[in-house]
């Protein structure tokens, strides 16, 4: 997967951000620039143009999660998902959702990462997740229930779908790892790297998908090949909404809009008899609900 980094590409932009509102996590009434904006001004703009060239429409608000390190919203047409963090390194695993392309963006790193089932995911699928990533000398910090969504891998132990990691960004090396490699510099090629056929994946359906994989980023890097192409850019796009199927088949080598059949509850802060806020609805509830909302938005702009 190829990286592209837009400081040679686009002029950095300094924005002010001294009229915006202050930053609260239970505020979701600003516009994308201004939400990155907040975390980082130098880069917002940056961003912002990365998207146009990436011919992706930018998203209202509403349309969007707001995370600890940046944003997160679901492609409007493919089975895609695009992440707008600061995080510049993100763990690469068979049980963590795969990049199919990245471009950093100032201090920013845009990725476009594959979708997948969260419907029916439970505490066992992310308690299997965490223990299989963190067994193989990463740290999975954050893999709970609402992070976790099955590819359309059957395996034995998971016939509905091999459960991965969607929140690339909270996976590190361990402790453990980090000592032995301090000691030997050996330690990574001495050992295997992991397989989805080590999970239980048939080998077949798993050279399948990483064709598929590697067919799609193949299609992003060439959009960079001689500087910028926007026609090899709309032909990525065509390419992965090809690529989505409407239903979900475990053993189905495809992209899915996994958001598309959860319930779309909006972000809502109540007060309780205690008067403590809480949230309506789920995180894939409210990833729905923006995905929904921004598709509804986008299809009425054609019509």
């Amino acid at each position: 997967m190829g990286s592209v980094n837009y400081a040679t590409l686009l002029p950095s932009v300094n924005l002010d951000s001294g009229s915006l509102k202050q930053y609260s996590s239970l505020m979701y009434s600003e516009t994308l620039e201004q939400k990155l904006t907040q975390y980082d001004p130098d880069s917002a703009g940056i961003a912002m143009s990365a998207l146009g060239m990436l011919q992706i429409p930018v998203p209202q608000p509403g349309e969007f999660l707001v995370g600890t390190e940046g944003v997160i919203f679901p492609h409007h047409k493919s089975g895609l998902v695009v992440r707008i963090e600061q995080t510049k390194a993100c763990a690469e695993h068979p049980l963590i959702a795969p990049a199919v392309g990245q471009v950093n963006a100032g201090n920013f790193l845009i990725e476009l990462v594959i979708g997948g089932r969260t419907l029916n995911c439970g505490q066992d699928e992310a308690k299997w997740v965490g223990q299989k990533i963190n067994g193989s000398g990463l740290a999975a910090t954050d893999a709970h229930l609402e992070n976790v969504m099955r590819l359309p891998l059957a395996t034995a132990q998971h016939p509905e779908g091999l459960p991965v990691l969607c929140d690339r960004d909270r996976v590190y090396p361990s402790i453990t790892d980090k000592l032995i490699q301090s000691v030997a510099g050996i330690f990574n090629r001495a050992r295997p790297a992991p397989m989805l056929e080590h999970y239980g994946v048939d080998p077949a359906h798993a050279h399948a998908w990483r064709g598929m994989i590697k067919d799609l980023s193949g299609s992003f890097d060439s959009v960079w090949k001689d500087g910028y192409n926007a026609g090899q850019m709309q032909k990525f796009w065509n390419k992965a909404e090809s690529l989505t199927a409407q239903t979900f088949r475990p053993g189905q080598i495809a992209l899915f809009r996994g958001w598309d059949e959860y319930p779309a509850i909006p972000y809502e802060i109540k007060r309780n008899l205690y008067g403590n806020p809480e949230t309506t609805g789920s995180k894939p509830n409210h990833f729905a609900h923006a995905g929904v909302s921004y598709r509804k938005r986008l299809s009425a702009q054609l019509t």
